[in-house]
């Protein structure tokens, strides 16, 4: 993956230079225009272990605001995008507050305080990064964190871009107990939010399928590198495992589950969806080719994606040499594109820059159709979205299932 550009924890870019640096399509852009008079904050992990998810997602985002940018070298009744901050939560929720705090404070050359935030793509950095924007009356989008309780343990101001965990596990358990089979193992790590959130909604919705929850494990007694010994219990016990856990901890859940059970299919939540899924082996020695595997995520690049993903795919393509590495570079993009159009829409108000103005604009987002999905909000801050089940056969990807979001009641 080519590097990103730019200082991982105070990344500023004016509007023009985002369109001569970030596309080569650009490359022809007027002389920059004057710093911005605005700011939005990127709150990412450019490192450890969700920086597998976050780093695609800074890059579509980084393409929203290139292209925004460009329309308005082109276009000056385009509203230039506001300037870009990025800070590092480091993975971790006490980096994501700092991040936070950092990201309500002007920068060090001046660049405003960001009236708004967006980013994060885990459930307990989630709970470190938005209450401050909350404290501070500043709207936030939450990129990828699933947890349904967000916009209400985070405060009023705080919307999702991404599907809830309810929706995910709810379409994991169907598929899984529609065609893989009716007894499941769970494998959860009970101290990760994200992972006790998404396994009980499957544990749940299994059951009421009429499925078997034969067995549970939970990674903070049992670790990734000693739980094949306790799968083996399960030997013809179970059709699947279904595994909610952190990132990091996705190659060494599947080697674990291989090493005793080399047939019986994985299931796995949004989680699963890196470059890490591709490989089943802990070590280069004993890496094999992924098979049988399954995971829900957010959007898909491939055939049977929608037009939106597969155009945004081509142009992330053209931007940085290779395809979106998965879900979270579109989530990026489509969040990155709703927060500029909220503070443009408060600027056209007469109003930039300002707090309320840019909560109700977000809130008023309807049928913001993107690379992820339709995106509206006129029922709350949780959008209804599709899932998308993805298979992982000999280490290469293809579209399992689209699941479209359940009609409301009437």
């Amino acid at each position: 993956m080519l590097p990103c550009t730019g200082n991982p924890t105070a990344w500023i870019a004016t509007a023009s230079l985002l369109a001569s640096a970030a596309l080569a399509a650009c490359a022809s852009a007027p002389p920059r225009a004057s710093a911005p008079t605005q700011a939005v904050a990127l709150l990412n992990a450019d490192t450890g272990p969700i920086a597998a998810l976050d780093e695609p997602a800074e890059r579509g985002a980084k393409l929203a605001f290139a292209e925004r940018a460009a329309a308005h070298a082109r276009d000056p009744r385009v509203a230039a995008p506001p300037a870009l901050r990025i800070h590092d939560t480091v993975s971790t929720r006490d980096g994501a507050a700092r991040a936070a705090a950092a990201a309500l404070a002007p920068a060090a050359d001046g660049t405003p305080a960001a009236c708004a935030g967006f980013g994060i793509s885990d459930t307990d950095l989630a709970l470190g990064g938005v209450p401050p924007f909350h404290a501070a009356g500043a709207p936030f989008l939450v990129l990828g964190a699933t947890a349904p309780s967000l916009p209400y343990d985070c405060g009023t101001g705080t919307f999702l871009a991404c599907y809830s965990d309810d929706a995910q596990a709810r379409a994991a358990a169907e598929f899984a107990h529609g065609t893989l089979g009716r007894r499941t193992a769970i494998v959860f790590d009970s101290r990760s939010v994200f992972a006790r959130t998404v396994s009980g909604f499957y544990r749940n919705r299994f059951r009421e399928l009429g499925g078997d929850v034969v067995q549970e494990f939970d990674l903070a007694a049992t670790p990734a590198v000693q739980l094949g010994a306790f799968l083996a219990e399960s030997i013809g016990r179970v059709d699947l495992v279904y595994v909610a856990c952190e990132p990091g901890d996705v190659v060494p859940c599947i080697a674990a589950v291989r090493s005793v059970m080399p047939q019986v299919p994985v299931v796995g939540a949004d989680s699963f969806d890196s470059d890490d899924v591709m490989r089943t082996g802990t070590a280069p020695s004993n890496q094999r080719p992924t098979d049988r595997v399954w995971f829900t995520t957010h959007a898909w690049f491939g055939e049977g994606g929608t037009p939106e993903a597969r155009a945004f795919a081509a142009a992330y393509q053209r931007a940085y040499g290779e395809l979106p590495p998965n879900a979270f570079a579109a989530l990026g993009y489509d969040s990155a594109n709703i927060m500029m159009d909220a503070v443009a829409r408060a600027a056209a108000a007469g109003r930039p820059g300002n707090h309320a103005v840019i909560r109700d604009a977000i809130a008023t987002t309807r049928n913001h159709r993107g690379a992820s999905g339709t995106i509206d909000f006129r029922k709350g801050p949780i959008p209804a979205k599709d899932v998308w089940v993805i298979e992982v056969t000999q280490s290469a990807r293809r579209l399992a299932k689209r699941v479209e979001p359940q009609p409301a009641a009437p």
